[in-house]
């Protein structure tokens, strides 16, 4: 059975600029299915609220006068996704080496807010099962990675196919190749990542994914029938 049952995200905002912070929260409440835990112009404060109600995701500023943003990451207990915001660009390394998911430049736009938040997963609370979090109009719908049917390229989007349903994402193919577990899903084409659990048949240059025929590379034809090998 295909889960899509919604799911309420917990975010904390932590940002001492007054301004940049209501920005995010007006976002934040004029999204469905998220839920905004705290706002703190204070990382201190951020972080003691955090020791008590741990959330899912944090959107903290880079440059703070008393702890910047950064430091703030490397004191968090716990293990919640991370998007740094800031008014410079010259960051997003660093951003990135704290693995945050996402780094987003002031003023932030509601749809890059949103594009963000797509890349946000989180472990069941049972468990080791995954799920990701895909936009479908203004609502964040909850999607359990297993019930994927295959992953299409769309440009600078994916195109995540569940259940007849395509879910329009903006990330890369190489990026989503990385997310999903090895053991169940592989790269047939440059265009095409597929699971292994909905193959319903393999001829010579193409697989057929849930009645979808989709075309098999050179490339990648070799790994994959070697990966049908362990099956």
């Amino acid at each position: 059975m295909i889960n899509l049952k919604r799911y309420c995200m917990h975010c904390l905002i932590v940002d001492d600029d007054d301004t940049s912070r209501k920005v995010i929260e007006s976002f934040v409440e004029q999204t469905e299915d998220l839920d905004l835990a705290g706002s703190f112009g204070n990382p201190q404060e951020a972080l003691q609220f955090l020791k008590k109600n741990p959330v899912d995701v944090i959107l903290v500023d880079i440059e703070m006068p008393e702890m910047n943003g950064f430091d703030m990451v490397d004191s968090l207990q716990g293990n919640p996704s991370v998007i740094f915001i800031t008014g410079k660009e010259k960051y997003a390394v660093e951003a990135f080496d704290k693995n945050a998911i996402d780094y987003l430049v002031k003023p932030v736009k509601y749809d890059r807010f949103i594009n963000a938040l797509e890349k946000v997963q989180l472990p069941d609370a049972v468990g080791d099962t995954k799920f990701i979090f895909v936009k479908s109009g203004s609502v964040l719908v909850k999607l359990d990675i297993y019930d994927i049917d295959y992953v299409e390229s769309i440009g600078d989007y994916i195109g995540v196919h569940v259940g007849g349903k395509r879910y329009v994402v903006h990330t890369t193919m190489k990026e989503a190749e990385q997310k999903l577990p090895s053991e169940q899903f592989c790269r047939i084409h440059r265009s095409f990542i597929i699971n292994f659990g909905r193959i319903n048949q393999i001829e010579e240059n193409t697989v057929s994914v849930v009645g979808k025929v989709l075309p098999i590379s050179r490339t990648y034809r070799k790994n994959l029938m070697k990966r049908m090998n362990t099956f």
